[in-house]
């Protein structure tokens, strides 16, 4: 342990040194040599660099930071909105009726309201071409993971368990809605990025 702190002790000194040019710090002080930089056999030096002052602080969450001479105490961390049974302004109700008659539980209606809601602000025509695999598509952004051939499943996943034929089908709202609840089946809530 006391290595360790006498080499991360002397790499700051050098460090300091290095950066401000201050060479009180050590009276043994020898000057660095001059990086140089080989390029088609021959030495060319590097132009100098400015010399700038850079402080480092160790922060730890529990105490205040220092500024210079100003202290600041830490920000409080920034509330993150997500999902709550009682979070009326994320919720998807036009479609809850048919999420029902496909065969979704009562109790897990809420959350998928909320999935609805936050992926695609209730908008079954919605496609995101920036998730892997092809994007991700319809009411409730089911990535095309689940409906392309692998070698696991070479008629995709969702068309082996009779949910749809092609990745577009997922735009129609009851196709969505089915394949999510088969999806769910198979993997929770995870495949969103939610908790079971």
């Amino acid at each position: 342990m006391g290595i360790a702190r006498t080499f991360i002790a002397t790499a700051c000194l050098l460090a300091t040194v290095w950066v401000t040019g201050n060479t009180e710090a050590s009276p043994d002080h020898t000057e660095l040599p001059t990086p140089e930089l080989a390029h088609a056999g021959t030495v060319q030096p590097l132009p100098p660099e400015p010399v700038r002052t850079v402080h480092i602080y160790s922060v730890r969450p529990e105490i205040s930071v220092s500024y210079g001479d100003e202290r600041r105490e830490p920000l409080p961390p920034k509330p993150i909105k997500s999902w709550s049974r009682h979070n009326p302004d994320w919720r998807c109700d036009e479609w809850i009726p048919l999420a029902r008659e496909v065969g979704w539980p009562e109790e897990l209606l809420p959350k998928l309201s909320y999935v609805m809601y936050r992926e695609t602000r209730c908008r079954p025509d919605q496609h995101n071409p920036d998730d892997p695999m092809g994007g991700s598509n319809g009411l409730t952004q089911i990535n095309q993971f689940w409906c392309k051939p692998t070698r696991y499943w070479p008629n995709g996943w969702l068309q082996t368990n009779g949910v749809l034929e092609h990745c577009d089908d997922l735009y129609d709202p009851r196709v969505s809605l089915e394949a999510s609840l088969a999806i769910y089946r198979n993997s929770g809530w995870s495949p969103w990025g939610l908790s079971n």
